[in-house]
């Protein structure tokens, strides 16, 4: 009972409690952060920073300007995607203008794919159904929900990153920190 009542008052109460988990905060937070970045200890420091970005509802376009709540597409996602990538690569740039790119691990990984239909999938497949059950999600859902992103940055490793098509999820993280380090 306690549990359910957590979740309960955690349902947006309020028009701010609402927005919380909007891309539009997500960016604006970010792009703070990355402004007042700076180096001030000498141990190592980790930090997980987790966005809502891309993220539904779709709020910002691919500037991450905010635009409000606008009808969910495969282009407004892909749109507030670019936007994500775009703040990545911020964060990126700075961890390199403060000199402390080549000695970081840096991971970046989407906690899950979002349910459009990959392109090109015919949504066929003799093991998963392909109509909503009591249990299941819809096989397209699955296949895009299936794809999300993992970039790894080892420590002293230079050069580009690298692409592989191995299936993440955000459980991937722990051990992908404890295998590299």
């Amino acid at each position: 009972q306690r549990f359910s009542r957590l979740f309960s008052r955690d349902r947006g109460e309020s028009p701010v409690e609402m927005r919380r988990h909007d891309a539009g905060n997500s960016v604006a937070f970010f792009r703070q952060f990355i402004s007042v970045m700076s180096v001030g200890r000498e141990r190592p420091v980790y930090k997980l920073i987790h966005l809502g970005l891309p993220h539904r509802p779709v709020v910002v376009d691919r500037e991450c300007r905010f635009v409000g709540e606008i009808e969910f597409s495969r282009q407004a996602y892909l749109d507030q995607s670019r936007c994500a990538i775009m703040l990545v690569r911020a964060f990126l740039d700075r961890v390199r203008a403060l000199d402390i790119y080549d000695s970081s691990l840096i991971i970046v990984s989407s906690d899950h794919g979002t349910d459009l239909t990959p392109l090109g999938f015919n949504g066929e497949s003799e093991s998963l159904p392909l109509a909503y059950g009591p249990s299941t999600m819809a096989l397209p859902a699955i296949g895009g929900m299936a794809k999300p992103l993992m970039l790894i940055k080892p420590p002293q490793r230079t050069g580009p990153m690298s692409l592989s098509g191995a299936p993440t999820s955000h459980i991937d993280l722990p051990p992908t920190i404890l295998e590299v380090l």
